[in-house]
């Protein structure tokens, strides 16, 4: 029986690892090259290179002009929370 339930405990942190992405990847990208305007829209996007700016040394993509447009208007109002970790 505790076998079987250190088994489930290390299957459920395997699955929570993996979910995590982190908030400032090893190239400086913010959250994994995402969009973090478009996650106000109700549909997290995918960022393109095309569309970066930096913010406070951390590069962020967006998947258009105009995201990229709003996130320079007011950076705060779309930087992750609690240093990019859900709480």
């Amino acid at each position: 029986m505790k076998q079987l339930f250190l088994l489930a405990i290390a299957l459920v942190w395997g699955i929570v690892a993996q979910a995590q992405v982190d908030p400032v990847g090893k190239d400086g990208v913010a959250i994994g090259g995402y969009d973090v305007v478009s996650y106000f829209s109700g549909e997290a996007k995918q960022g393109n290179k095309t569309y970066a700016a930096k913010h406070d040394g951390v590069t962020y993509y967006f998947a258009s002009k105009a995201n990229k447009a709003k996130f320079a208007q007011s950076p705060s109002m779309y930087l992750p929370q609690f240093d990019g970790y859900c709480a």
